[in-house]
Formats: C-alpha cells, sequence, structure tokens
C-alpha cells in the first residue's frame, strides 16, 4: 500500500488520536515479514497523544503480510494489561492476503478463537480490507470470531477515513457488554428447531424440574451492543398437539443478559412469550416487524448464496439469487417500508458485484461478503449503512468537518 491510501490511514489514524480522551489507551502494531510494537498502551493524555501522532506519521508499507503475527500481539497486549478497560478493541488493517506466520484461512480464525476463549474482557477485533487483493473471508471470520465488523475499503483513498470514522463512533458509543440471549423451552413437548443468526450460538440439555423432561436451551452470544443498535433474532419453535384451546400458552423465556456500561451493572431481564392455541388459525396472518426481519435475513441469505455462486464462476446463478430475493422482498406486506427500500438498493448494486468475473474480482467479492455480514449482524460498515446509528453519523461528520469538506446525508434506519 503506497501513495494516497497509505497517506489516508495516517489521516484517519491522526484523527481517531484526536478524538480519545485522556484517559482512553492506545497501541500501534506494525507486521510485514516479522512482527513491531512501534507504540506500547499508551493513555491519549496530550503527550500520550503527540507520541501516538508521531508513530502514526512514521507508518511505511514494506515486506510480506505477517497478518496472523500482527494480529495476536495486539490481543496478548490487551489480555495482558494491567488495567482492563470497558471497551478493549483491536482494528486490523490489510492490504493483502496472509503470507507469513499463520497463512491458511481456517487456522487464523482457530487462533483468533482461541485466544479470547477465556478473555473475561470480551475484546472485540474490526478488519478493514483495503483494494480487491485481500481475502475477505478470513477478515470476515476474524471479525466475526471477534464480535465486530469487516470493512471493505474500495480503491477510492476518501473511503477509508470514512470507515475509521464509523467505527471510533461505534466503540464510543457501547452500552451493553458481553450481551447473551438464553432461549428456554417452557411448555411440555415444545422445542427449539433453530436460530436464525450469525452470532454464536451454544446448546445445553437441561432437565425441567416439574415434568422431568429434558429441553435443549440455546445461548446466543450477542457481544457488545452500541446505543440505539437493535437485534433482532428469529427463533423458529414446534409446537406439539394439545387436546383442546388454550389462551396463554407458555412457549418461550428469553433472558437477556448484560453489563451495563451507564451503570456499572450486570443486568438480566427476562421474558416469557405465550400465544392463545386456537383450533382454526386465520390465513394471511402475518405480523409486519417480523416481516422486515424475514426480509433482512433472506437478503442477508442471498447474497452470501451470490457470492459462493461467483467463486464458482456462476454469474447467472448469482443474479438469479439476488434477483429473487428482491421479488421477495417487494412482494412482503413491509415492502415499502424505508429499512426493506434500502435492503433492495442494497441489492440491487450486489447484482452488479457478481454481473461477471471482472466485476467480481475488483471488489464485487469483498463487497458482498461486507455486506452480508453487516445485515446478519446489524451493524454498519463503509459498504452497508442501513445499521449506521447517530453516534457513528456525527463522528462520520466530525472528521469531513475537520478537514473542511461537506459530509454525506445518511439517516438511521431500524
Amino acid at each position: 500500500m503506497q501513495g494516497k491510501p497509505m497517506g489516508s490511514v495516517q489521516d484517519s489514524l491522526e484523527f481517531m488520536i484526536s478524538q480519545l480522551k485522556d484517559e482512553d489507551r492506545l497501541s500501534i502494531v506494525t507486521y510485514n515479514d516479522s512482527v513491531s510494537v512501534d507504540m506500547d498502551l499508551t493513555k491519549m493524555d496530550k503527550l500520550g497523544k503527540s507520541k501516538a501522532q508521531t508513530a502514526a506519521k512514521s507508518l511505511a508499507c514494506k515486506g510480506q503480510t505477517n497478518l496472523s503475527g500482527g494480529l495476536l500481539m495486539a490481543v496478548k497486549m490487551l489480555l495482558d494489561r494491567d488495567e482492563p478497560s470497558d471497551v478493549s478493541s483491536v482494528i486490523l488493517f490489510t492490504d493483502g492476503k496472509a503470507n507469513r506466520g499463520i497463512t491458511k484461512v481456517n487456522s487464523i480464525i482457530n487462533a483468533t478463537k482461541g485466544c479470547l476463549t477465556d478473555d473475561e474482557s470480551k475484546i472485540s477485533i474490526f478488519t478493514f480490507g483495503f483494494g480487491s487483493s485481500h481475502d475477505p473471508i478470513c477478515l470476515q471470520g476474524i471479525s466475526d470470531a471477534g464480535n465486530g465488523v469487516f470493512y471493505y475499503i474500495n480503491e477510492d483513498p476518501e473511503s477509508i477515513p470514512e470507515s475509521f470514522a464509523d467505527c471510533l463512533g461505534g466503540l464510543l458509543s457501547v452500552t451493553c457488554q458481553n450481551c447473551t440471549l438464553t432461549c428456554t423451552p417452557l411448555s411440555e413437548g415444545v422445542k427449539i428447531n433453530s436460530v436464525e443468526t450469525t452470532y454464536p450460538v451454544t446448546q445445553k440439555e437441561i432437565t425441567d424440574q416439574k415434568s422431568g423432561s429434558k429441553k435443549i436451551v440455546h445461548k446466543v452470544n450477542l457481544g457488545d451492543i452500541y446505543s440505539e443498535e437493535h437485534r433482532d433474532i428469529i427463533i423458529d419453535v414446534f409446537l406439539p398437539k394439545i387436546k383442546c384451546e388454550t389462551d396463554g400458552y407458555p412457549v418461550v423465556m428469553f433472558t437477556l443478559e448484560f453489563f451495563d456500561i451507564a451503570t456499572s451493572k450486570f443486568r438480566k431481564l427476562t421474558s416469557i412469550q405465550s400465544i392463545d392455541r386456537v383450533a382454526t388459525i386465520k390465513t394471511n396472518q402475518e405480523d409486519y416487524a417480523l416481516s422486515k426481519q424475514y426480509c433482512r435475513v433472506h437478503a442477508a441469505n442471498a447474497i452470501k448464496t451470490a457470492a459462493d455462486c461467483g467463486e464458482k464462476g456462476d454469474f447467472d446463478g448469482a443474479q438469479t439469487v439476488l434477483k429473487e430475493a428482491i421479488s421477495h422482498i417487494q412482494n412482503s406486506i413491509s415492502a415499502n417500508d424505508p429499512f426493506c427500500k434500502n435492503l433492495i438498493t442494497q441489492l440491487q448494486k450486489n447484482l452488479g458485484d457478481v454481473g461477471d468475473k471482472t466485476s467480481f474480482q475488483s471488489g464485487g467479492f469483498q463487497k458482498c461478503i461486507s455486506s452480508w455480514q453487516s445485515n446478519h449482524r446489524q451493524r454498519s460498515n463503509f459498504v452497508t449503512k442501513n445499521y449506521r446509528n447517530n453516534m457513528k453519523i456525527n463522528m462520520v461528520n466530525a472528521y469531513y468537518s475537520s478537514k473542511n469538506k461537506a459530509a454525506p446525508k445518511y439517516k438511521y434506519y431500524k
């Protein structure tokens, strides 16, 4: 990475440094053939910011790509720090594929998961891939392991600062940390068939204290939640036959547990979801809010399938999948919702990404993977802005304002 791209990275880092508070800490790790700690974890007071700005200006591109070495060094520095903080993150930037250290994609992802398994502070990892030479599956997998987001950055250097500002705005708006959602079947015979999410889901068998029957509990690790963000998890539930109509039939108990940043306390919220069991179900009875989320998940799955088709060279198949998803949304009861209209706009852009081999290999693949992850995880990145909250928008505006430029206009749809 030379010229304008590296200059934009340095410019972005300098902006990020300027936005950090005195009590925040920053470290800079570089990697090529080897790994180097350019700056240890340093408090961002006046002296620390000056040191960080100097380190940022000294960044240079050289050598190979020991991506795993740089990533694992950064994670280790956070794990070994003396004063753990509420929000701890690694921001990984690359323009190429790993060709030193651990080079196999699955091995890099598994190494990342292994480092974070016993981490009580729940370090998040955000990955930035510039251009079309990096491996989006690797960067998406790393960010998933670290409950972060993969940012694809196109050949336009101006996209780098906006992506950094989007990421920083999110990190500075964390309200709930280490969120988990536990789904427990209640009535006899009720089973959870599936949990529609790419967030990590674990299953555990328990014994019902009253009936003695076995039940499978599903636990979803949602990671950190930013202000204004939503997490909508679709649960497919099996209901057994019953002898007569029943009002208030208990189906599932949802338990949300998290650390509340505002109060510095752990919180636990419980909700029991019940339904009325009736002999005859009304036809065409569809929930508007659920329709929106079905559209979101359908669109995300279609984008991933299209990317898979593109990898196989089946661009006609990729186009068919995306067009079917557009039609599905257009025929839904939530088709006119601004959120769903944005989904259609995104899918139409993805049609161009998988239009042919040239488009796919010139950033189309990366855009699809980035869009797929963003829609499943309901968090914005540079490709998908549907989930950009006001803090992120304000941070992007602050960057453009610092450069005396007009900021793009976005609305937050949820």
